[in-house]
């Protein structure tokens, strides 16, 4: 179970009914609640109403989840990231030329690396529940604009990735450790992007694709 949303404040608008007493906004993330006295009226449930409503939350939005899939997601992208170049590097020394296919390497590592920055920002964003605050109060962090701008260039560079782990299995590019390392890469990017959607870090509702 999850505590639904404050009820939006008084304002005109289409409703939908998720469930028995329970509507969210048309077109909106407005959600308010009815609770059913024992005489059989009906209460609104108000922002400044301190009762709580609560909605089962399906399994897919299960908080506990959604942690550990960002913490296998990151963890692949830390070990592409720094991973990779330490490859590189290790190659240069011992004379073996580049990897095979570098575009689409670099292409997954800048994937990988602008969804690690766009953490790392939104780390320091919330690192002060205080400073947060006032932060969205007031809108004077360029963190409020990174983490969405790093988000959405990784968003439209994921197609590519995408197609480039398509045409690795069909070409055979590198070795199975390789092609199976790079689809990894797609998949974690792919599931980060889904939480971004989920907790809306572009900003627009654009990936809000768990709801």
């Amino acid at each position: 179970m999850g505590p639904a949303r404050p009820a939006a404040r008084r304002r005109p608008g289409q409703w939908e009914q998720l469930e028995p007493g329970l509507f969210r906004q048309v077109g909106g993330t407005g959600r308010i609640a009815f609770q059913r006295a024992a005489d059989g009226t009906l209460s609104l449930l108000t922002d400044a109403d301190p009762t709580v409503a609560y909605q089962r939350l399906s399994w897919y939005q299960a908080p506990g989840l959604h942690q550990a899939v960002a913490a296998g997601s990151l963890a692949v992208l830390v070990l592409t990231v720094l991973g990779w170049p330490v490859a590189a590097a290790v190659r240069l020394v011992r004379r073996r030329g580049r990897a095979e296919r570098p575009a689409a390497r670099l292409l997954g590592w800048t994937t990988g690396a602008l969804l690690l920055a766009a953490t790392g920002c939104f780390a320091l964003l919330t690192a002060d529940a205080n400073a947060l605050n006032q932060t969205l109060f007031l809108g004077d962090s360029p963190l409020l604009t990174a983490v969405p701008a790093l988000v959405v260039t990784a968003l439209l560079l994921t197609p590519a990735t995408a197609v480039c782990t398509v045409l690795a299995w069909r070409g055979r590019w590198w070795n199975l450790s390789g092609r199976l390392h790079y689809t990894g890469l797609t998949l974690a990017v792919l599931l980060f992007l889904v939480l971004a959607g989920a907790y809306d870090l572009t900003g627009t509702g654009a990936l809000d694709l768990i709801g």
